[in-house]
Order: C-alpha cells, then sequence, then structure tokens
C-alpha cells in the first residue's frame, strides 16, 4: 500500500452518545500523525495523572499560567485546553491538549473508580456514563 500522508476522519457520536470531532488516525508504518482528545476519553496529564476529559475548557489566564509548576504553561496559553478529571482523585483540573497523552475511550470501569474516591464525581460523570444512574447495580 502506497503511503499518502492522510489521516481519515471519523464523524459520528462517540461512545456514550458524546459527539466527538476527533481525528482518528490510521496507523500505517512510515505515517507520522497526532490524535486530538475528545471528550469521554482517559489521558495522562503532564504531571502524570490518569483523567477522564469531561468538556474543552477556557483558556486560563496569565496570572494563573505564571503559578504552574511546569514551566512549558505559559507558552501554551493559546492553544485547546480541557476540563479533565483525575482518576484517582476526582474534581478537576485544566490541561492543555498539547500536553495530554490518549490512552484510551474512558469505560465505565474508569468513572466507577473516579467515584468510589469522590462521591460527588457522580453528578459530572453521568453525563458522560449514565449507567452511573443505578447504585443499586452496584456501581457506586
Amino acid at each position: 500500500m502506497a503511503s499518502t500522508g492522510k489521516i481519515a476522519r471519523v464523524a459520528g457520536p462517540d461512545w456514550h452518545g458524546v459527539p466527538s470531532s476527533r481525528s482518528s488516525p490510521l496507523f500505517f508504518p512510515g505515517i507520522s500523525s497526532t490524535m486530538t482528545i475528545a471528550i469521554g476519553d482517559l489521558i495522562i496529564d503532564n504531571y502524570g495523572r490518569e483523567g477522564i476529559v469531561l468538556a474543552r475548557d477556557k483558556q486560563p489566564g496569565p496570572d494563573w499560567l505564571a503559578i504552574q509548576e511546569d514551566t512549558r504553561m505559559p507558552a501554551l496559553a493559546s492553544g485547546t485546553w480541557w476540563l479533565v478529571m483525575p482518576v484517582d482523585s476526582g474534581g478537576g483540573v485544566s490541561v492543555p491538549e498539547s500536553l495530554a497523552t490518549f490512552v484510551r475511550r474512558a469505560t465505565l470501569e474508569d468513572a466507577a473508580r473516579v467515584v468510589a474516591v469522590r462521591a460527588s464525581s457522580h453528578v459530572s460523570l453521568v453525563k458522560l456514563f449514565p449507567d452511573l444512574k443505578a447504585p443499586a447495580a452496584g456501581i457506586l
């Protein structure tokens, strides 16, 4: 097969019915490509934390960027940022796309791990994982 250097685009809803504009590369030897982060992905952030992508985030201000431990952050102010819920602590962190590493689509089991650590995370995750509404099923 001849290498064209192009990536295939995947349209339509992603897992859990969440619309995605993800560019999904077809991996062929000799073709380099990038993958865009999407809502519902499991990623590793620039501090090595696993997290579930919840939404696009607004670009942070220069004062916030200036106090970050990661000195690469101020240079990334104009890029795409994501609101990510760390799996090991819940809550939310702002992550620049260029410093995030795609792992795979997040699963119900990933969401259940977050809820086990911080029950209040259920409110945010139920939008991506409707099955979290069923505590009687032993998920929570």
